[in-house]
This record gives structure tokens, sequence and C-alpha cells, in this order.
């Protein structure tokens, strides 16, 4: 490619509104129209600084038609002078955005990469505010799952093996490993719970253990049952659990 070779643009109009703007700008003592941008533009467009119907029909997209009476000449020239002075930021009526993106292409896409950067910023708080907001609710979670093992740490405390099973529907939202931390500990207590020692290294889970359980308090006499009993503190301050 020659070394002086310029790259001009492919249509017209949008030469014509580049050319514009260097006519309006680097003009020194010269008089211009009410909306000098539209001039200009018009007369490198068509060879008359004069906003006709004609001229209008010539830019890509206009379909003008005075007998509709949506939009006079000078609404049209007024639009032109706007958007070109401004470089396409504002296209005002009766013009549409297929004429901003005809004449300044460019502004479409800054302002689509503009709308990009924006979603994805907001995308990137919506997605710091959804976590923060998991984070806080797992935190609350957390905590109320604690106060749920302590008071079920507590109950356990003043359970005999005839009572466990009512304790046990008391508190299903227990994990499985808490579940049996707390059974372990409160079953060392009693005798009778002794022959369980030989499931208590095969992850055995609670369900099982509580049909073992129950079934050897079915087996135990109510001798037994009651000796048991004295087994389970009557003080507050009982740590056994």
């Amino acid at each position: 490619m020659p070394k002086h070779l310029s790259l001009v643009p492919l249509w017209p109009e949008r030469q014509a509104a580049l050319q514009a703007i260097i006519d309006v700008e680097n003009a020194t003592g010269r008089r211009f129209s009410y909306y000098p941008y539209a001039s200009a533009f018009f007369r490198r467009l068509t060879g008359r600084g004069k906003v006709t119907g004609k001229a209008l029909k010539s830019v890509v997209g206009i379909m003008w038609n005075p007998r509709e009476r949506l939009a006079t000449l000078g609404d049209y020239e007024m639009a032109f002078d706007t958007l070109i002075r401004t470089r396409g930021e504002y296209c005002p009526t009766p013009l549409c955005s297929s004429t901003r993106h005809w004449l300044f292409p460019e502004v479409e896409f800054q302002r689509s990469e503009r709308d990009r950067q924006r979603a994805r910023l907001s995308a990137h708080k919506s997605g710091i505010k959804s976590r923060r907001q998991w984070e806080r609710q797992r935190e609350q979670e957390a905590i109320q799952y604690h106060r749920v093992v302590q008071l079920a740490v507590l109950e356990l405390n003043f359970q005999s093996p005839d009572t466990f099973s009512q304790w046990n529907k008391r508190h299903p939202d227990l994990k499985d490993l808490d579940w049996l931390n707390m059974f372990w500990r409160w079953q060392s207590r009693f005798p009778t719970l002794a022959e369980l020692d030989w499931l208590r290294y095969g992850h055995t889970p609670p369900f099982t253990l509580v049909m073992h359980l129950a079934a050897i308090v079915r087996d135990t006499s109510e001798v037994v049952r009651t000796q048991e009993r004295q087994y389970v503190p009557n003080k507050l301050g009982y740590s056994g659990c």
C-alpha cells in the first residue's frame, strides 16, 4: 500500500459529514447560515447548502414526504445540524438512530461499548451484593444452627435410654456428625448401652443406632430402667454430656 494513500469513508453521507465539520470549524471570516453544519453537509453531499426534499432523499434511510406533515424541512435542518455538530452524540427527531449510525458509526460502537462496560460493572456489583447477602444468610444460618446444637446438647443431658427416642424426634435438623458426637458422649453414661460400643468406630448412621437402642430398651427390665434414670442429672450445672 502506498505511504500517502488515505482511507476514505465508503459512503458519501459520512464523508460529507466529516468534511462539513472541517469546513465549519476551520473557516475564518466567513458567515454561515443559522445551521452551518447542516448547510455545509448538504453542500458537500448535493452541491447546494440548502435543505430540500430532494436533498433529504439523497440521504440513506430518510423517507421524507411533505404530504404527511410529520416534520418540516426546518426540523430536518435543525436535526442534521445538531447531529453533525455533536459528532453523533445527539440525534434529535425527526432523524432516527440509523441516520446516526450511517454518518457516525464509531459513536454507535462507543455507546454499545459503554453499555457493555456498564452492564458488566452492574453485574459485578450485583454479584458482590448477592455474595454478601449469601454470606450474611450463611452466617445467620450458622448462628441459628449453633443454637439448635446447644439446645439439643442441653436436653440430651437429661435423657435416659427410655426417653431418648422422644429427644431424637424433637431434633430432626441435627447434622449426623453432631448427632453422633452427642450420642456417644451420652451413651457411655448407661451400662445397658455398653453393647453399642462395637458400633462406635464403624461409621454407623444415626438411624441404625436408634434402632439398636430401641431394641435394648425393650429388652431392659423396669427395675434396670428405673436404676438408670438415677444416672440422669437433676441440675443444670451438670456437664457430663
